[in-house]
């Protein structure tokens, strides 16, 4: 029988897990009609393609699985595409992903608290819980399968066994990268039972084969097949060590708070020498000198903190590994996080590029680890610092929001520049953007946005004879963003002899660079720069539009 203390203390968990809960909606709720931003517009076409054909959808998107497109298909046919109404049905997979880190916190480390909040407000998982791209679902679904599996070992329960295997084969019907959670819940399977429970990991299996067999009899080939070989194909040592120095920047960069709990870990002296280990390996990557010529001094100095506090948290899981045989008896535990952390840092470095939304996979149990060692093995010096991690939860979310707060803006200049446009020329004008926006989806919300205001006006004007025609606008975007996305040749090119006069230049500043060239940051893909964000005291251009009549 449960005792009373024991009742009161998971009734105590429950109600603290249901306030962080309630404060993370209404704290969403805040950025609730965050423009689409980004890959959020692949989810809306894969959505319009199940709306075309339920059955045989069009191939579109199908790097990834469309199952999230199945699920918005209903939501935008009773709501429309209302950036309020998506992020209401997004809220879920955040949720079930709290919950799930809920849990499995519990499970390794005792006390859920420190962790689960650890994750929910580390930038890469609050910025893409406001949007709806593919990451926190995945994330959600394999957190969720994993949870359910671990206890279901744990306590022999075919249902949760059941649960937790349904659970996985949807993470992989979401994203392929879900897939590979298949392989960690049958290692702790194998490690904390004799019973053939990782049977049941045939489910997740024959879900993810369906998959494959129903697109090689509907599109003539698999999908996942191509995106795996890309991502062979793009494997070069030039390659990988560039994506190597992406995970070593992202993974403390997107964190935050992992770069106050180190302070912490170094009280113990076997980890002061790992970190002294640390700073040379570190340093080495500079060595990539074509790789960092563009980096100002300031920047590399940054970056050489975050590859020493990456390179140093690695170095202590992969201890942690090797110790795990050292123990009598074996410590199960962290062997099968360690597992956890390597196997997926192995898979993250293998991608095609390396982004915060990626790294998202990589944070569960590297928090799980941290707080393992901090309070299982009951370190003498937090009670001392216990005061000072509370604070550093709050500098990480001070710096969490600051950065929503960017991301908002930056993800909202595309829908105001478009309703400016709008507001300011009538419709007997011609309105063309250069390059054309309606070349493809790739232009993020940009060409989303366009495409609504401006449903098809003005076409490319490839063969449109501008000397006939008044008050003619063209849209030329000037910053560093824009011109690196749309794909598309620019009107204004075979016109030479037209006489185009700017009349107006639109700039949107900001003081947060999530995602820009010159700044070499690169939130949403190391193409873009190896730093995670950067913060201007003053306010800088962030995108710049500027407009010509003829």
């Amino acid at each position: 029988m449960i005792n009373s203390n024991s009742s009161t203390k998971i009734k105590k968990e429950y109600k603290q897990l249901f306030i962080l809960v309630l404060g993370f909606i209404l704290y969403n709720l805040l950025f609730i009609n965050k423009a689409f931003h980004i890959d959020d517009v692949f989810t809306i076409i894969m959505a319009r393609a199940v709306n075309l054909n339920f059955f045989k959808v069009p191939e579109v998107c199908l790097s990834n699985p469309m199952l999230i497109g199945y699920y918005y298909a209903p939501i935008i046919k009773l709501f429309g595409e209302k950036e309020v109404w998506m992020h209401i049905f997004f809220l879920p997979f955040s949720l079930l992903a709290i919950i799930s880190m809920f849990f499995l916190s519990l499970r390794f480390v005792g006390k859920w608290l420190m962790p689960t909040l650890s994750l929910v407000i580390s930038p890469a998982f609050l910025l893409m819980s406001q949007g709806i791209m593919l990451d926190i679902p995945v994330l959600a679904f394999s957190l969720g399968g994993l949870a359910a599996f671990i206890y279901g070992v744990d306590r022999s329960d075919n249902r949760l066994l059941f649960a937790g295997s349904i659970l996985a084969g949807i993470a992989s019907l979401v994203k392929y990268s879900g897939l590979i959670f298949i392989p960690i819940m049958f290692i702790y399977a194998l490690l904390f039972s004799r019973r053939r429970f990782y049977l049941f990991l045939l489910i997740p299996l024959f879900m993810f084969i369906i998959l494959c067999l129903h697109n090689g009899i509907f599109y003539k080939h698999i999908p996942f097949m191509n995106a795996l070989l890309m991502r062979i194909n793009s494997w070069s040592i030039d390659v990988v060590l560039l994506r190597l120095a992406a995970v070593l920047s992202f993974l403390t960069g997107t964190s935050l708070i992992t770069l106050f709990l180190i302070c912490f870990l170094l009280s113990k002296k076997n980890n002061r020498f790992l970190f002294v280990l640390s700073v040379p390996l570190a340093l080495c990557l500079f060595l990539l000198k074509d790789k960092f010529v563009e980096y100002s001094y300031l920047g590399k100095f940054f970056l050489a903190i975050l590859f020493s506090a990456s390179i140093f948290i690695i170095l202590r899981i992969i201890k942690f590994f090797f110790a795990s045989f050292l123990t009598k008896p074996l410590s199960k535990d962290n062997l099968f996080l360690s597992i956890w952390f390597l196997m997926f840092l192995v898979f993250t470095v293998a991608i095609q590029f390396i982004a915060a939304r990626f790294i998202l996979l990589l944070l569960p149990p590297m928090f799980l680890l941290i707080y393992h060692e901090i309070f299982v093995q009951k370190m003498q010096f937090f009670p001392v610092y216990k005061k000072a991690i509370i604070c550093s939860i709050g500098v990480t979310f001070l710096i969490s929001t600051v950065l929503a707060i960017g991301d908002y803006q930056f993800a909202g200049i595309y829908r105001n520049f478009a309703r400016y446009l709008k507001k300011e020329f009538n419709h007997n004008e011609s309105i063309h953007f250069c390059p054309d926006s309606y070349d493809g989806f790739y232009a993020w919300g940009y060409s989303y946005y366009t495409n609504k205001y401006f449903p098809r006006v003005g076409g490319s004007g490839a063969s449109t004879d501008f000397n006939q025609m008044r008050d003619v606008y063209f849209i030329v975007p000037t910053e560093s963003v824009l011109p690196m996305v749309i794909q598309g040749f620019c009107i204004l090119e075979g016109h030479d002899k037209l006489d185009a006069t700017l009349v107006k230049q639109v700039d949107y500043k900001t003081n947060v660079f999530l995602h820009n060239l010159k700044h070499r940051t690169g939130f949403y893909s190391h193409d873009w720069g190896l730093l995670p964000f950067k913060l201007f005291l003053h306010e800088t251009t962030l995108e710049r539009f500027c407009i010509y009549r003829l």
